[in-house]
């Protein structure tokens, strides 16, 4: 199984002197005839007037999910933690 990671640019967009330039972060697993690419935003290239920067993107979507995964395994702790003696106080 080959894993490798992928910085890419994509269509540029003209707007007026400026140019704006997504780029992407893939994650491409692969195996022999099969595999799985995961592409996910990592910012802008913004050239104006000969002068280019790089605008980073924050995804929320990312920080949503992350949150999801915490709440979920702490509330199973809880859950576990809570309920953990109930068979000897059934006794």
């Amino acid at each position: 199984m080959a894993i490798k990671q992928e910085k890419s640019s994509m269509r540029s967009l003209h707007i007026g002197a400026t140019t704006v330039t997504p780029v992407v972060k893939s994650l491409v697993m692969s195996t022999g005839g099969s595999g799985v690419i995961w592409n996910r935003p990592w910012g802008v290239l913004v050239s104006r007037e000969g002068r280019s920067s790089q605008k980073r993107i924050f995804n929320m979507t990312r920080l949503a999910q992350l949150s999801i995964v915490v709440l979920g395994v702490a509330a199973a702790f809880w859950l576990v933690e809570r309920f953990s003696g109930r068979k000897e106080m059934l006794r």
